[in-house]
């Protein structure tokens, strides 16, 4: 399951998505509510509805098939929501967890100060490259709701040691919204089980789009799911 990043829809997913079902993967790449044509446009009706969503869905009539690997992969504020939902009540829906690029939170070690955070209800607005910007998705604003639930817990750090199953990260080393070196340092502190990978050439958007780093998060899928 692809989680997409904030304000826009899971078409930013599916070059990742091509690339894991030519690996042999069966992908679903959902719009969370809120975003797209799921629900109301920035809105939620409570903090928390993602992670029922996301059960929802997984017990519903379109689940994975029983006996099959799940693995989530979210990316920017959807790393922030998988590494949420990898440490919460749910957590062990899925086998796995692959953060790409994740939003630890507005006061972690890992986000740079002239990233383009921006004021409350507001969610980050990402730089697009040309294939992305016209989404037509696209969502400009959010409530305090969704943002709350949108990410990680504040306290990050939280959801880190809560998490049951085998995951691992991986950033762009050009990341201009997050520190690439300090992102190992800053997992390690907590869970030094977690391994940081560092995908060199790739930008923060481009993490989810370059050859090389789709490589290498098929590669970490796999390892999740050998054996």
């Amino acid at each position: 399951m692809l989680i997409h990043g904030s304000s826009v829809t899971g078409v930013m997913m599916h070059p990742l998505a091509e690339a894991l079902q030519r690996a042999g993967a069966t992908v679903y790449t959902l719009d969370l509510r809120g975003h797209g044509a799921s629900g109301k446009k920035g809105d939620i009706a409570y903090v928390g509805q993602l992670d029922d969503d996301v059960a929802d869905f997984l017990a519903g009539p379109c689940a994975p098939p029983s006996g099959a690997r799940r693995v989530m992969i979210g990316f920017s504020s959807g790393g922030g929501f998988a590494l949420r939902f990898a440490g919460g009540p749910y957590g062990d829906r899925f086998d796995g967890y692959i953060l790409l690029a994740p939003f630890l939170g507005p006061n972690a070690p890992t986000l740079r100060p002239d990233a383009g955070w921006v004021s409350l209800a507001i969610p980050r607005l990402i730089a697009l490259p040309p294939e992305l910007a016209g989404d037509p998705g696209f969502t400009p604003a959010y409530s305090f709701r969704l943002q709350a639930n949108f990410g990680p817990h504040m306290n990050w750090q939280a959801d880190l040691r809560g998490i049951r199953k085998p995951a691992c990260i991986l950033i762009g080393s050009d990341d201009e919204i997050f520190f690439a070196d300090r992102m190992a340092p800053a997992i390690e502190a907590v869970r030094a089980d977690i391994p940081v990978e560092i995908v060199p050439g790739a930008t923060h958007a481009r993490l989810v789009l370059l050859p090389a780093a789709l490589r290498a998060t098929v590669a970490a899928f796999g390892k999740l799911t050998a054996g």
